[in-house]
């Protein structure tokens, strides 16, 4: 019985051009702990199917249509913003296992990074500090970026850079590399380091946010 009510589940979902799980996605209370868990039920389903992307690209593509891009792309509690904070959430353990060990390096440490003016006396102490964070979070990023990426956070990045691209939507100033895609430097720096890095930065597990300063260390980071 079990199995009949979970193949039921899955063919509502996936049919209609995933129209329950979309119409589910507008109206969810992101605020209710059992609308989170359906959520991730939902993006677990979809990624089970390999039908994720290609939801999540039908989902875009409409809220592209449908909302005000001023306000921002992947910004607010939007159906999509909901999928792929979820479906980043899937990946924790990648960060867990890859940033730990040079967080750890640095936080254990026990250093005051600090560099708020208010706080600090003198401009060389604080050009001091600055140069020592500076170094600090190349040390903790360039872990993270020499090593290879989960092939499905990829895919999401291709996905988002491909809609925001064939919809021609406009960007906000960006940094780009000579030759570089600026779609492509946008869905990076907005889904995976806004998306992905973050969140877990800003909740260190508890084995790195005990150490001295951790916390305002990776937010100045």
């Amino acid at each position: 019985e079990h199995i009949k009510q979970c193949e039921t589940m899955r063919t509502v979902l996936l049919g209609d051009d995933f129209l329950l799980a979309k119409i589910f996605l507008q109206t969810v209370d992101t605020t209710e702990e059992k609308d989170k868990n359906a959520i991730r039920g939902i993006v677990a389903i979809l990624t089970y199917e390999d039908k994720f992307d290609q939801c999540f690209g039908e989902l875009l593509e409409q809220e592209l249509r449908e909302n005000d891009i001023n306000a921002g792309i992947l910004r607010g509690s939007t159906p999509c913003t909901r999928l792929v904070t979820e479906y980043l959430r899937m990946h924790h353990s990648f960060l867990v296992n890859i940033a730990n060990r040079s967080l750890q390096k640095v936080l254990k440490k026990g250093k005051c990074f600090e560099i708020n003016p208010m706080l600090v006396d003198g401009d060389h102490r604080i050009n001091k500090k600055v140069h020592s964070l500076l170094s600090a979070a190349k040390h903790v990023f360039d872990s993270i970026i020499k090593t290879p990426i989960p092939d499905s956070i990829c895919q999401l990045c291709k996905t988002i850079s491909r809609v925001l691209k064939e919809n021609k939507i406009p960007l906000p100033p960006i940094a780009v590399s000579k030759g570089g895609d600026p779609y492509d430097s946008f869905t990076v720096s907005n889904t995976f380091f806004l998306h992905f890095l973050c969140p877990f930065l800003v909740t260190l597990p508890e084995d790195l946010a005990g150490y001295k300063h951790a916390n305002r260390t990776v937010v100045l980071f």
